[in-house]
């Protein structure tokens, strides 16, 4: 099983009045990384009539995560999503919060003749798993130079049975990286670096920490712990530098971050 893709970026967007949602499950900003079986099972016979070949009907698999970071939703996929006689059990952070950092999905077919086709696309998609940045993340975060925070998204006990419930093996169980961040220098968290950035930066130039106009979320540069504490050309030209960028095509490049690298 694999999650797709395995790096992935989201950035992290106004959710309202503030720029943190209210909570993490009502967050708009999302990845949605694909369960998946990478290559059909192969074509075995069946345990119990050598006649016929061995057919996928239950599948499991548990996510670890750090739920001071995220919050995660998994929904069935593909034929799971789909078929009348399927039956799955969930426990993530919507259904059984109390679970920390841990998040499951089982899925079980009912009868003989109800069987998933893992030669197709849509055969060995098993599910989405749905991960939400907890509010703070918003707050800690700054639309600063290479800003962002990385979250892994493991995969643990990946299990596929058979329509009697005997084990299929499986190649793979691999993880997911994603890096939630700002667009760099979007200071009006809105996809886009354009006048409305420039105005609110320009608006605070020459201010200082202990102003009433300073906003900490505006000082991108120098970024990181050598921030200097005002707004000054520096932080202007950071804005102007990136015009134009947006999450779609940012400018410059801001690839999603690999910690295993």
């Amino acid at each position: 099983m694999i999650k797709s893709p395995a790096l992935s970026n989201v950035f992290l967007t106004r959710q309202g009045a503030k720029i943190p949602p209210a909570d993490c499950l009502s967050g708009t900003d999302a990845a949605v990384l694909e369960e998946r079986l990478d290559v059909p099972i192969p074509a075995a016979p069946d345990p119990k009539d050598a006649g016929l070949l061995q057919q996928v009907g239950a599948f499991e698999f548990e996510v670890h995560y750090d739920n001071k970071k995220v919050c995660i939703e998994i929904q069935p996929a593909g034929f799971w999503a789909t078929a009348a006689e399927v039956i799955c059990i969930i426990e993530d952070s919507a259904t059984k919060p109390e679970a920390e950092g841990i998040a499951r999905i089982g899925c079980v077919t009912v009868g003989k003749t109800n069987w998933v086709d893992t030669n197709t696309e849509e055969g060995r998609h098993l599910a989405n798993v749905i991960v939400r940045p907890q509010p703070e993340i918003y707050s800690q975060a700054k639309p600063n130079q290479d800003n962002g925070v990385v979250v892994s998204i493991a995969n643990v006990n990946c299990d596929l049975s058979d329509l009697q419930g005997h084990a299929i093996a499986i190649s793979s169980c691999d993880d997911s990286n994603v890096t939630f961040r700002y667009l760099e220098a979007d200071v009006n968290a809105d996809c886009v670096v354009d006048a409305a950035d420039t105005q609110a930066v320009a608006f605070r130039w020459g201010v200082a920490k202990g102003s009433l106009i300073y906003k900490d979320f505006m000082n991108l540069e120098p970024s990181g712990p050598q921030a200097d504490d005002d707004i000054d050309i520096n932080d202007l030209q950071f804005i102007y530098g990136r015009f134009g960028s947006t999450c779609t095509s940012p400018h410059p490049q801001q690839n999603p971050v690999n910690p295993l690298a």
